[in-house]
């Protein structure tokens, strides 16, 4: 029985059934204590745990649990990814000593992920979102679970569909992918070992999602796009702009009303498809739309000395009142 285990070690001089299957317990555990410390490179880690061993374990998660609930609580992260990460835990907690498959290795494995959840809390700051650096915590511990993986293409596929052009997606899915290569990972380390590593699953995803957007792209392009148009599809106008003066002129084109057109999101994407800037050869639209509802007063003082030294060029060419209406314009902005 659990009573029987937790007392093992107690001795006693009554001599009965129970005490001797003590004794031959006790002899036992002593035996593979040893063979633990001085021969652990020999031993089977995927062997099941003495049920001694699984006891001690859920009587210290038990308590570490409770503290990492509360803890988290009390913090901005996102409750699904946090119930996705302590779902071993309960479920180590729900194991029955007399019937269970836990491992040396699952034992481990849990051991130093509630490490690794408290040094998270300890190097937290109040207000801070935890919840990309849990998930940066669960790719280094190689969190392969399928509820996990699950949980992170759902994420990824929601903000790919939220982006509104093929060139955006494929934007976004290239930087994951670099950031997920580029990932450290606790070397021999994994949660499942009878599943893929959790990198090279992440890796091979964006890799078919990024051949899908590329491939659909290619297909909308031939169907919809007369050979004219394809013909500048690779075509873009190089200019001196820097990205943040490109985003401050078409802020003041569509603002004083010089471009008419409504949706300033598609001119946006417009301009970082077919211009380049004087440091980038593609503009990404998150930049040039990030750059474009940013104040910054460096560079509209720059845009303005760029624009007045083109009137300054062709004010021979201007009437006076003409001149004196366009240096307004520029004081506007």
């Amino acid at each position: 029985s659990e009573e029987d285990l937790l007392s093992v070690d107690v001795p006693s001089i009554e001599n009965t059934w129970s005490n001797l299957y003590k004794i031959i317990y006790s002899n036992l555990a002593e035996l593979l204590f040893f063979l633990e410390q001085k021969f652990a490179r020999y031993l089977d880690i995927d062997c099941k745990i003495p049920a001694s061993y699984l006891i001690t374990a859920q009587a210290k998660f038990q308590q570490d649990i409770e503290v990492l609930k509360e803890s988290f609580a009390a913090l901005n992260i996102d409750g699904q990814l946090l119930s996705i990460a302590l779902l071993p835990f309960t479920e180590f907690l729900n194991a029955s000593h007399t019937a269970y498959s836990i491992t040396y290795q699952q034992l481990l494995y849990l051991r130093e992920m509630g490490k690794s959840l408290f040094e998270l809390l300890d190097a937290s700051e109040e207000g801070e979102d935890l919840t990309d650096k849990l998930q940066g915590l669960l790719l280094y511990l190689n969190f392969n679970g399928i509820r996990h993986f699950q949980y992170w293409t759902s994420i990824v596929s929601s903000e790919i569909e939220s982006l509104s052009t093929t060139r955006e997606k494929l934007d976004r899915l290239m930087f994951l992918q670099k950031k997920i290569s580029q990932a450290t990972v606790k070397p021999g380390f994994i949660f499942n070992r009878l599943r893929a590593p959790l990198q090279s699953k992440m890796q091979s995803w964006l890799a078919e999602e990024i051949g899908y957007q590329k491939e659909r792209g290619s297909l909308s392009s031939n169907v919809h796009l007369p050979d004219e148009l394809s013909r500048w599809k690779d075509f873009k106008i190089q200019t001196v702009f820097s990205v943040p003066q490109l985003g401050h002129i078409l802020k003041l084109l569509l603002d004083s009303g010089l471009y008419l057109n409504k949706n300033r999101s598609e001119v946006l994407d417009f301009f970082s498809h077919f211009f380049t800037s004087v440091k980038q050869d593609n503009v990404s639209p998150g930049s040039l739309r990030s750059n474009f509802y940013k104040d910054n007063a460096a560079v509209s003082k720059a845009v303005r000395d760029i624009l007045m030294d083109l009137v300054n060029r062709s004010h021979k060419g201007l009437n006076v009142a003409a001149y004196f209406a366009l240096d307004y314009f520029l004081q506007q902005f």
